[in-house]
């Protein structure tokens, strides 16, 4: 089982960790005992043909995984055609057989909030782009999977899904992005799992706040989000899903913004307080008891103890006997 991290923030606080340094984080990550890194596929290709394969020697080295990643800009541009072709090279070239990407900004869609028109306007695009990326996922046998990225909600991506129709064009699921909308996860994981191609392992619980619920990040498997039930869903459609945790640890404490107008109408809904996605967030804080936040030596060993752990549990969890 591919097993990887998005992030390891309190190592790059700790100044263990420089992002800038190739091959850096894949280091540190097999250390924890993850198998399986994230690329950026046009990164690689700013730097030629021959960092690409130099990569791909250091990966081999560690017997690391790769997924590769690519940016909507680069990916989703028709007037680019080469680029776009040299990004599915790259995955073909590192034995990825997923590439990872997202459409929107998180939080974009009530920030800034859309209109009707609007969210009608960004789902035909998303049919679009995903009907003409499908066309080169079936060339080059490498499926795209778009992060659920606090965009759509769950209904509007399985009317996009069902209409590109391609099994090169999924999802990259997050398991608690569905909850800024009042989505249950398990439900997500029930209805659009056959669409479901990689994940990000990602839990939280809610705090009320004046505005609505503020959501503070935890580990994954401690809060709202049901990783094993979910896990029981994914694996009647896929036994061999990358797992890859997104765990952050901090302050950064994003508010969902339930009790504006605005939000609801954001969003195409009546306002109801009672969602099951709030509900869960709510229902997760007694639980875990007083919040605060986990910084310097102490955020970099507890970043260290849940990798660790996560490494071992996550399997059991998504492929249940």
């Amino acid at each position: 089982m591919r097993i990887g991290t998005v992030a390891l923030l309190q190592h790059h606080a700790a100044g263990i960790l420089d992002y800038a340094e190739a091959g850096a984080f894949a280091r540190i990550a097999s250390g924890l005992g993850f198998n399986t890194v994230g690329i950026l596929a046009e990164k690689l290709l700013e730097e030629g043909w021959d960092a690409v394969s130099k990569r791909k020697e250091e990966m081999d080295a560690m017997n690391l995984n790769v997924l590769v990643n690519a940016r909507k800009e680069a990916l989703f541009d028709p007037e680019k055609p080469e680029l776009i072709g040299g990004i599915f090279e790259v995955a073909k070239h590192f034995s990825s057989d997923i590439l990872q990407t997202k459409i929107n900004g998180a939080f974009e869609r009530y920030e800034e909030p859309w209109s009707g028109k609007k969210t009608r306007e960004r789902i035909r695009y998303m049919k679009e782009l995903g009907k003409r990326v499908s066309e080169y996922g079936s060339r080059y046998k490498v499926r795209i999977a778009v992060e659920n990225h606090i965009d759509y909600r769950m209904e509007e991506l399985q009317e996009i899904y069902e209409s590109v129709n391609s099994p090169y064009f999924g999802i990259l699921f997050d398991t608690a992005n569905q909850l800024f909308y009042g989505e249950d996860p398990v439900l997500f994981a029930k209805n659009l799992g056959k669409w479901v191609f990689s994940t990000h392992i990602k839990d939280a619980f809610g705090i009320e706040h004046e505005d609505g619920i503020q959501v503070k990040w935890c580990k994954p498997g401690t809060g709202a989000v049901d990783l094993r039930a979910i896990g029981r869903e994914l694996s009647r459609y896929n036994r061999d899903l990358p797992l890859v945790i997104e765990f952050f640890i901090g302050d950064d404490s994003p508010v969902i913004p339930l009790k504006h107008d605005s939000y609801w109408k954001s969003l195409g809904l009546k306002k109801d307080m009672d969602r099951t996605g709030f509900r869960l967030l709510l229902e997760a804080a007694p639980r875990r008891g007083p919040y605060h936040p986990i910084e310097g030596d102490e955020g970099l060993r507890f970043e260290i103890e849940v990798c660790k752990e996560l490494v071992q549990e996550l399997p059991a969890m998504f492929q249940p006997d």
